[in-house]
């Protein structure tokens, strides 16, 4: 993914100092934090790096304003929610002055901190898994739930898995017909959506109902676009299981991510309790170093991470 969309926003200084730096390892940077302040950070899967470029209260001003077009009235929604998504899905969160309203967020001003996410998709990172979730007599995938920490990579695949099964794909021994995929992407994190458009691959068989809540997304996109298969991230509370369990009842196939540590921590949560003694038996747990496929407890096959 291209930091070009991502200069665009920084100061000058800033923007010499990261293209001056070795093309290698500016292809591996995952995150920019910018402090006030403080010297700007660079993020990347093994390190964190400090830059000698320290950011003032004139550096926020002109950040801001890249955002926002200058007019940053029209970003008000999507500030609430502490990020905004940019052109090639990269993402911008952002600390500061918290303005409340009947104990809600109004507004952020008096930004402090910007957090730079780049868009990762790894394509192709889902194959080794297709046999083992699409079940050809059937000709239907099966439920299957992500699980690890944060920076795990649980997106990241699902994201691909949404990418291959909108595709399709024939190979030898194995025939995979393209499948209706519906994305409620309740945090634009898996299509990175702007201004309603993906901007990261899929096939041509994806829609997408961005910054939609999964309970009402879910529903909305089983009436109004007949999905075969529903892509939904961060299920864990009792309406979100509730809204999958529902689903499943119509035919639909369910891959969706949980926060946790692993499989075995998860199935110790009583709220997941229905979920699993449901149709679901298939988990992918993920960490910085692969992923495990498991059915039930066992272990099917490990994939080591590819970065």
């Amino acid at each position: 993914m291209q930091m070009h969309p991502i200069l665009y926003f920084l100061p000058e200084n800033l923007q010499r100092e990261l293209c001056g730096m070795d093309q290698g390892t500016l292809k591996h940077v995952e995150e920019i934090r910018i402090r006030i302040g403080r010297p700007v950070e660079i993020v990347m899967q093994s390190e964190t790096r400090c830059l000698s470029f320290v950011p003032t209260v004139s550096d926020r001003q002109y950040i801001a304003e890249k955002i926002s077009q200058h007019s940053f009235y029209s970003l008000e929604e999507e500030m609430k929610k502490g990020y905004i998504t940019i052109e090639g899905g990269h993402r911008i969160g952002i600390a500061g002055k918290v303005v409340l309203e009947n104990g809600r967020v109004q507004s952020v001003h008096s930004i402090s901190s910007f957090a730079i996410r780049k868009a990762a998709e790894l394509i192709g990172c889902s194959a080794p898994f297709m046999h083992h979730l699409y079940d050809q007599k059937q000709q239907r995938f099966k439920h299957c739930l992500l699980v690890g920490p944060p920076k795990s990579g649980k997106t990241t695949l699902l994201r691909d898995m949404a990418r291959s099964i909108s595709t399709g794909s024939r190979e030898k021994g194995f025939s995979m017909p393209a499948k209706k995929v519906a994305i409620v992407d309740e945090r634009s994190e898996i299509a990175a959506c702007h201004n309603g458009i993906p901007q990261l691959t899929f096939g041509t068989k994806v829609d997408v109902l961005d910054r939609c809540p999964k309970i009402e997304g879910i529903s909305m996109m089983i009436r109004s676009m007949s999905p075969e298969v529903m892509v939904v991230d961060e299920v864990g509370h009792e309406k979100d299981i509730e809204a999958v369990m529902d689903a499943m009842f119509t035919g639909v196939t369910l891959l969706m991510t949980a926060h946790a540590q692993s499989v075995e921590e998860l199935m110790r949560r009583p709220l997941m309790d229905k979920l699993i003694q449901s149709e679901l038996i298939h988990f992918i747990e993920c960490s910085s170093r692969g992923y495990s496929l498991f059915r039930g407890k066992d272990e099917v096959m490990y994939v080591e991470r590819v970065s």
